[in-house]
C-alpha cells in the first residue's frame, strides 16, 4: 500500500518558509500517471535480440543495478551492447590482473545450479525462484535440512551459512523456504509476517490451535528458524534481511562497489547500514465497545534519507513494514506502507529539517502485544527498526478509564473525512499532531487530549468531579488548569481537549504532565502522566505525513475483533464478534468461512452444519464451501458424503497433494483400498517428497488395512 504525503507546515521561527516541496504520492499517481509508459516499458524489452533480452531478464537480472539496466535498455546496436556486457563483468572483476574473472565464473556456476536443481514445482526457471535468487546473491548452503510432506507437515528446507556470508549479516544464518499448501515453488519465509500455520496441512489444522502445539509437532530446527534468521537476532531484523533477499535493488549497488575477492562462499557484499535515529510514540484510546484504538507516531528527521538527483528533482523513497503480534506470536494486525518523496532542488534547503512521520492506528481487543516496525531507505543505507511490546487493558464499567494522554504542536477541528477514514490521532471532534519526540519550544502552546469512559452508574449530579491539568518538575507541582466534569453520564464517553496550554511559566527541560479524575472530597479516582521535554531554541514543527490508515468498515472491525479472539484460542469472546459481522454481511464469503470455523472448533456442528447448508445454495461450486462441509462431514463420520465434496473440489480443478492424502484417508475408512491407493498416488505425483505417504502405499500393497 502507498502512503498518502500530507505535508503540515508551521511558521514558529522568523524564517520565511517556502513553497510547499513535496507533492502528495497516490498510489494512481505514482505507479499508474500513463498506460503509455509501460507499453514504452514492454516495447524497450521487445527490440532486444533473445540473447540479449535472456541476458538482461534471467542471467544478471539479479545483479544489475538499475542505472546499469537503464543505460543497457538505451543502446541501439548489439556491437555497443556487447561492449556494455564486457564492461559490465570488468567492473566486477576482483582480480584484472588475472585472465579469470572469479566473480562472473561463480555467477555462472551458481545460475547453472540454480536452473538445473532449484525450480522444484514451479513453472520458471530455477534463477527466478526465491531459492534461485538466494543462492545467487549468498551462494551455497554450508548445509540444508529437508522435510518432506506427511499428513500433517507441509514441505520446507532450512539453509544454513555457518560463518557469515557476507560482510555485515551474522554467522549462523537459517533462511528457510516452504511451499504453499504444499505444492508448487519453494517460497522464501518471512519470520516476522509468515505463520507457522503454513507448514501445516490444511486438512489437520484445526488439531493444531497453538502456535505450541505446531512447534511441537515441527520440531528443533523448525522453531529456530522459526524465531529468527540467526541466533539472537529478532523477528524485525530478520525480516529486514529478507526484504532485501527479495528485493535486492540496495543489494546490487553495493556488489558493485563493495567485490574486492572471491571466496569459497562466493561474492563478498557489504550488508551493513546505517540507524535511523527514530522517535515512536504510542497512545491507546479506549471505546464504548470494549477494544482499543491503538495509535502509533514513527518520526525519521528527513536530512538522515537519501534524496538522489533526477534532472531538477529529488527523489527520496522510505518504506514502513510493521506488524502487531500477540502473546502467541499470532499476528494481528500488518502494516506496509511506502513514501515517496519529491522536492524541487529550489526549495530543499528551507524544508531539508521536515521530519517523515508515519502514523498508524490499529484497533485491539485486551491483551498483550507485541510491535515491530522497520523502515528502510530504498536509495540509500539508512534503516531503523521499533520493538516495543504493550498492554491493551480489560475494559471495566464498574470503574473510571482514562486513554493515554497525547500531546501536540497543532489540533484541528476534525472534518467528516477524517472521521469516516479512521485517521490516527483524530480524537472526537479533533485532530492532534504530535511530536515525535514530545519535545516543545518553551513558550509555545502545547495541546493536550485523552478520552474518559465514566462507569456504569454513575450520577454526575450526585458525585461531581472534577478534572485536574499539572505540570511537575523536580517534585514541584504546579496546576494548570482545573475544570469540573460535564457532558458525560455513567457509562459514557468524553473526549478531553486543552487547546494550547501556556509554557511560558515553565521552566527548560525535563517535564512530567498530569491529567488527573477527581472527586469533592479530594479522593483521586484516575489519572494519566506524560513526560514533555521543553527548550529554548527554534524547533521545526513541519512534517511529511503518511497516514497508514484508510477507511474503516464497522462491520470489518466486528470480524477483525473475533479473528483477533480466535487467535488468541478465546473462541466464545470470539463468537459474538464473528457471528455479527457474517449476519450483516453475508455476501462476504471469508466472514462465513471464519465463522463457521470458530462453530466447528466449539463443537457446535449443528449450527455450522445449517450455516454450510446456506452457503452451499449461495456458493454451490466453491472450494472453500466445499471443503468445510467435507470436514464436518468426516467429523460425523459420513465418509462416503465427504469424499464426494472433496470429488467435486477435484473435479472444479481445485487439488492438491493434502487434498487426495484426505481422500486416500477416507477411501482408506471406507475399506476401499484400491481407492485410497490411487488418491495417494495421485498425491505423490503433485509432491513426490513424502516419505510417510510412500510407506502408508506399500502399508496398503502388504493388506495392513483390512
Amino acid at each position: 500500500m502507498l502512503g498518502d504525503i500530507i505535508i503540515e507546515e508551521e511558521r514558529y521561527t522568523m524564517k520565511r518558509w517556502w513553497r510547499c516541496l513535496l507533492i502528495v504520492a497516490l498510489a494512481g499517481l505514482v505507479w499508474g500517471s500513463s498506460t503509455s509508459g509501460i507499453a514504452d516499458e514492454k516495447d524497450r524489452y521487445a527490440q532486444l535480440t533473445p540473447k540479449y533480452r535472456k541476458w538482461l531478464t534471467e542471467e544478471v537480472c539479479w545483479i544489475i543495478t538499475p542505472q546499469e539496466e537503464e543505460e543497457f535498455l538505451r543502446l541501439k546496436s548489439d556491437t555497443n551492447r556487447e561492449r556494455f556486457i564486457e564492461g559490465f563483468w570488468e567492473k566486477r572483476d576482483p582480480n584484472p590482473l588475472t585472465r579469470e574473472n572469479e566473480y562472473r565464473d561463480e555467477h555462472y556456476q551458481r545460475l547453472e545450479y540454480a536452473n538445473r536443481y532449484l525450480a522444484v514445482g514451479s513453472t520458471r526457471k530455477g534463477c527466478l525462484t526465491d531459492m534461485g535468487r538466494v543462492y545467487i546473491l549468498l551462494g551455497k548452503p554450508d548445509d540444508r535440512d529437508h522435510t518432506y510432506s506427511s499428513n500433517i507437515v507441509l514441505p520446507y528446507e532450512i539453509w544454513h551459512y555457518f560463518k557469515s556470508p557476507a560482510p555485515g549479516l551474522p554467522p549462523g544464518m537459517r533462511i528457510m523456504f516452504y511451499r504453499r499448501f504444499g505444492a508448487g515453488e519453494y517460497l522464501l519465509f518471512d519470520p516476522l509476517f509468515d505463520r507457522n500455520r503454513i507448514f501445516i496441512s490444511r486438512i489437520r489444522q484445526w488439531e493444531f490451535i497453538s502456535p505450541e502445539q505446531i512447534r511441537d509437532v515441527l520440531g528443533l530446527e523448525f522453531t529456530q528458524a522459526y524465531s529468527g534468521i540467526a541466533p539472537g537476532y529478532s523477528t524485525g531484523f530478520s525480516s529486514q534481511i529478507v526484504e532485501e533477499l527479495r528485493d535486492p535493488t540496495w543489494l546490487k549497488e553495493t556488489i558493485v562497489s563493495q567485490v574486492r575477492s572471491v571466496p569459497e562462499t562466493g561474492v563478498v557484499v557489504d550488508y551493513t547500514f546505517d540507524i535511523f535515529a527514530l522517535s515512536f510514540e504510542q497512545v491507546n484510546i479506549p471505546t464504548e465497545e470494549g477494544f482499543y484504538q491503538c495509535h502509533f507516531n514513527i518520526e525519521i528527521p528527513s536530512e538522515q534519507i537519501t534524496l538522489k538527483e533526477e534532472e531538477d528533482k529529488l527523489l527520496g523513497k522510505v518504506k514502513f513494514l510493521g506488524s502487531i503480534s500477540d502473546s502467541k506470536g499470532m499476528t494481528i494486525a500488518r502494516l506496509e506502507e511506502t513514501a515517496f518523496l519529491e522536492l524541487s532542488k529550489e526549495d530543499y534547503p528551507a524544508k531539508q529539517h521536515y521530519n517523515l512521520s508515519l502514523r498508524w492506528r490499529a484497533d485491539l481487543v485486551p491483551g498483550e502485544y507485541n510491535l515491530n516496525l522497520l523502515s528502510f531507505d530504498k536509495l540509500g543505507r539508512g534503516q531503523g527498526k521499533v520493538e516495543h511490546t504493550f498492554t491493551v487493558d480489560e475494559l471495566r464499567a464498574d470503574r473510571w478509564l482514562l486513554s493515554d494522554i497525547a500531546l501536540g504542536y497543532k489540533a484541528v477541528k476534525a472534518n467528516r473525512e477524517m472521521v469516516e477514514k479512521g485517521l490516527p490521532f483524530t480524537f472526537g471532534e479533533y485532530a492532534i499532531y504530535p511530536q515525535g519526540d514530545a519535545t516543545f519550544r518553551r513558550g509555545r502552546g502545547v495541546m493536550v487530549a485523552a478520552e474518559l469512559l465514566a462507569p456504569e452508574g454513575w450520577m454526575p449530579e450526585e458525585e461531581p468531579v472534577t478534572l485536574v491539568l499539572s505540570v511537575e518538575k523536580g517534585g514541584e507541582k504546579k496546576v494548570l488548569t482545573s475544570v469540573p466534569l460535564s457532558g458525560i453520564e455513567g457509562g459514557g464517553r468524553r473526549m478531553v481537549f486543552f487547546d494550547s496550554i501556556s509554557t511560558e511559566t515553565l521552566p527548560p527541560g525535563e517535564h512530567t504532565i498530569s491529567l488527573e479524575v477527581v472527586n469533592l472530597s479530594g479522593e483521586l479516582l484516575i489519572a494519566e502522566q506524560k513526560r514533555c521535554t521543553l527548550v529554548d531554541q527554534p524547533i521545526e514543527y513541519g512534517k511529511f505525513i503518511i497516514n497508514a490508515q484508510r477507511g474503516v468498515d464497522p462491520v470489518h472491525l466486528e470480524y477483525l475483533f473475533g479473528l483477533q479472539y480466535f487467535l488468541k484460542g478465546e473462541y466464545l469472546k470470539a463468537l459474538p464478534h464473528l457471528e455479527t459481522a457474517a449476519l450483516k454481511k453475508p455476501e462476504e464469503l471469508s466472514y462465513q468461512v471464519m465463522f463457521i470455523k470458530n462453530l466447528v472448533v466449539l463443537d457446535r456442528l449443528s449450527r455450522a452444519e445449517e450455516l454450510v447448508k446456506g452457503l452451499r445454495a449461495k456458493f454451490p461450486h466453491d472450494p472453500q464451501v466445499l471443503l468445510i462441509e467435507a470436514t464436518l462431514l468426516a467429523k460425523r463420520e459420513h465418509f462416503a458424503e465427504a469424499l464426494s465434496r472433496y470429488e467435486e473440489v477435484v473435479k472444479g480443478g481445485f487439488t492438491s497433494a493434502e487434498i487426495y492424502n484426505a481422500m486416500g484417508m477416507l477411501y482408506l475408512n471406507l475399506k476401499n483400498n484400491t481407492k485410497a491407493r490411487e488418491a495417494f498416488q495421485r498425491s505423490l505425483e503433485i509432491d513426490p517428497s513424502q516419505p510417510e505417504i510412500k510407506k502408508l502405499l506399500e502399508q496398503i500393497k502388504g493388506n495392513y488395512y483390512k
